[in-house]
C-alpha cells in the first residue's frame, strides 16, 4: 500500500463524499476511486460503500476499523520524514478536533511561528480519544479536547467555554424561536462535542431513537447537511457557527430551552514541558481573551 492510497481513504472517511475527498487532496474523482480499489484489493476488504450517482460515501465496518491504522501509517511516515529533514531543532506537536483547529487556534499557531520560526510546528486533527492516547504515549506535546477521560498520566486544564448554537437549512419550516421538543432526532446530524453536551443530548433526544448521522468533524457536518433534506438540523459550538452562517445554505434558530456550554480542556503529559510549549500556552491564553465567541477560563 502507498501513502497516496491511505490519504485517499482518510479523505473519504473525513468528508463522507468522494467528490469532496478528491477536491481536498487535489486529484480527480476517478483517480481517487482507483486508489481506493487498489487499497481494498491489497487488504482484501471492502472499506467504502459507494454507489453510482450517489455523492455520499459511507465506510464499511472494515473501513471504520481501518481508520486508526491508516492514521498511524501516515503519522509514522511523517515522523520518519521529519527525522530525516530535521536532525536538529525542536518540534512542537499540537492536536485538536477540526473546529478548534480551524476557528480558535489558527491565530495562535500563526503568532507562535512568528515568535519561534526555529521550532517545527506540527498541527494534527484527531478525535478526543486519539488525542488522549497520543498525549499519554508522548506522540503529542499537547491537545485541546472537549471530554476528560481521566488518564493517569495526562493532566487536563479547562481553558475556555462557549455557547452552543442550533443550525438548520435555509428555507426550513422551523420558527425563529423553537422548543427542542418540536425537533426530531431523526433529522439531526450529531457530533459529541463535550462531556456536558453528550449528557444533555442523551437526556433530550436518545429516547426518540438514533440521530440521522453521527460524525466527529464540524467540517463534515456542514458537507453532510447540504446533501440532506430541508428539515435537517445540528447543534454546533459558537466558534464554528459563524462559519456555517457565512454559507447561504444555513440559518440559525433560537431555542427556548437551556443548553450547556461546551468546555474545552488543554491536555498534556504530567511530565511534558518545554520552552516551546510554554510559549504556546502563553499565546493561547492571550488569544482566548480576545476571541468574541469564547469565554477564557485561564
Amino acid at each position: 500500500m502507498t501513502r497516496e492510497e491511505i490519504e485517499a481513504f482518510l479523505a473519504v472517511a473525513r468528508f463522507g463524499s468522494l467528490s469532496e475527498a478528491a477536491r481536498q487532496i487535489n486529484i480527480s474523482q476517478p483517480a481517487l476511486g482507483k486508489r481506493l480499489v487498489q487499497l481494498e484489493d491489497e487488504l482484501d476488504r471492502k472499506l467504502v460503500e459507494r454507489k453510482r450517482g450517489v455523492r455520499q460515501a459511507r465506510l464499511t465496518e472494515s473501513g471504520h476499523a481501518f481508520v486508526p491504522f491508516a492514521e498511524r501509517f501516515v503519522d509514522t511516515i511523517d515522523n520518519m520524514k521529519n527525522m530525516k529533514e530535521r536532525t536538529e531543532g525542536e518540534t512542537l506537536r499540537i492536536a485538536s478536533s477540526d473546529g478548534p483547529n480551524l476557528h480558535v487556534l489558527n491565530e495562535v499557531y500563526a503568532e507562535f511561528k512568528r515568535r519561534r520560526p526555529d521550532v517545527f510546528l506540527r498541527v494534527q486533527t484527531n478525535t478526543y480519544r486519539e488525542c488522549y492516547r497520543r498525549v499519554a504515549d508522548r506522540k503529542l506535546d499537547a491537545a485541546l479536547v472537549g471530554i476528560n477521560y481521566y488518564y493517569k498520566s495526562v493532566i487536563a486544564e479547562p481553558i475556555y467555554r462557549e455557547e452552543m448554537k442550533l443550525i438548520c437549512r435555509s428555507g426550513s419550516d422551523y420558527p425563529e424561536v423553537l422548543d427542542l421538543r418540536d425537533l426530531s432526532v431523526s433529522n439531526c446530524v450529531y457530533s459529541p462535542y463535550s462531556s456536558e453536551f453528550i449528557v444533555w443530548f442523551d437526556s433530550w433526544f436518545r429516547m426518540q431513537g438514533q440521530p440521522l448521522i453521527e460524525c466527529d468533524l464540524v467540517e463534515q457536518t456542514a458537507l453532510m447537511m447540504k446533501e440532506l433534506g430541508k428539515d435537517v438540523w445540528t447543534i454546533v459550538p459558537a466558534s464554528s457557527a459563524d462559519k456555517f452562517l457565512e454559507d447561504p445554505a444555513f440559518e440559525s434558530r433560537k431555542i427556548r430551552n437551556d443548553m450547556p456550554h461546551r468546555t474545552m480542556h488543554l491536555i498534556k503529559n504530567v511530565d511534558q514541558q518545554s520552552d516551546a510549549l510554554a510559549l504556546f500556552e502563553e499565546l493561547l491564553a492571550e488569544k482566548l481573551k480576545s476571541n468574541v465567541h469564547v469565554k477564557s477560563l485561564l
